[in-house]
């Protein structure tokens, strides 16, 4: 199928949906289109302008953007976006993915100013409020403005049809068999299963022997200062993810996948030799041992209870017939 057989095929309504590059995309004026979902990276003015391609019928639009929430080598707290060049592609980006302000006036003051404001008090972004409350905006519905509609809007995608899609938008709270979208998430890794025990104190202070770890050999990788600090590509986030499947960790290809890929040449190899360090350990062999007997108790608690119909029914009957010797005896 080639271009324009799509294209044509996507208007006369032939399929639902068409995946498309941005040289495409913003080429067309496509009035059916009422959501819009983004990929990659990009910059801001041009997810602004992907986004304008749902709701050029006048009806009201959706758009989903995909944000990492910890991007590799980026700016991920809002200190480190104020001490950057606000003005730069990486750092708008990162502010867009951060920012708890109205998305909508964020988009409007980038397209002015280019910057992502990352407060309420930016003077720009009080300019662009007071303007639109004066031109009669309507009341923004952005997941930052109204966070509780937009989760209820994610549980209800699976669900969504062109039927009812102007219902989910305007009223979220009010659709029926909301729960029938939901489904419940299981984390998986590649090594096997991960602890899911709840917070473990030996478990938590291998976490943090993990990032000091790290800091040093981001140490001596970086003999000069640089422009990022070792939290930045590593941290307890992911300190944690890993001590929380070390039982299940084979090699250091585990660690990486964990990880969500190396930032370092050798950081997933060093990460994996502290794994085993630790699992060679005595504080790891008594937190074994605590596992086992803890899961043991609840097994033999478990089948207790399974036991009690069987134990109950052999009581009755035991008694039944100490009742019929008592009735054949008084004969």
């Amino acid at each position: 199928m080639d271009k324009e057989d799509t294209i044509g095929e996507f208007e006369k309504e032939d399929f639902p949906m068409i995946s498309c590059t941005m040289a495409l995309g913003l080429g067309q004026n496509w009035k059916r289109v009422r959501r819009v979902i983004t990929m990659g990276r990009g910059d801001p003015s041009c997810i602004g302008q992907m986004m304008g391609r749902c709701g050029r019928d006048g009806r009201p639009g959706l758009a989903i953007l995909f944000m990492e929430k910890k991007r590799k080598f980026g700016l991920n707290s809002l200190e480190a976006i104020a001490k950057a060049d606000k003005e730069d592609d990486d750092v708008r980006m990162d502010s867009l993915a951060m920012t708890p302000v109205c998305l909508r006036i964020a988009f409007s003051v980038d397209n002015l100013y280019g910057y992502i404001p990352m407060d309420r008090d930016d003077p720009n972004y009080l300019r662009e409020e007071i303007r639109e409350e004066a031109e009669g905006f309507s009341v923004c519905k952005c997941s930052n403005c109204a966070p509780e509609e937009a989760e209820l809007l994610l549980e209800c995608m699976k669900v969504t049809t062109v039927d009812n899609f102007d219902s989910i938008l305007d009223h979220p709270k009010h659709l029926p068999d909301t729960d029938a979208a939901r489904t419940s998430k299981k984390t998986t890794t590649r090594g096997g299963k991960a602890n899911d025990s709840g917070p473990n104190p030996v478990l938590d202070q291998f976490a943090g022997s993990l990032v000091e770890n790290f800091n040093a050999f981001f140490r001596s990788q970086y003999k000069e200062a640089t422009s990022f600090l070792p939290s930045q590509i590593f941290s307890g986030l992911e300190a944690h993810t890993i001590a929380n499947s070390v039982d299940s960790i084979k090699d250091w290809r585990d660690v990486e996948d964990l990880i969500g890929g190396e930032a370092m040449d050798g950081e997933a190899e060093m990460l994996y030799q502290c794994v085993v360090s630790f699992r060679g350990g005595g504080e790891f062999k008594d937190y074994k041992d605590r596992q086992e007997k803890h899961e043991q108790d609840i097994q033999n608690e478990i089948d207790r209870i399974r036991r009690i119909p069987e134990e109950k029914r052999l009581s009755k009957e035991k008694k039944q017939k100490n009742r019929e010797k008592k009735a054949i005896n008084s004969r």
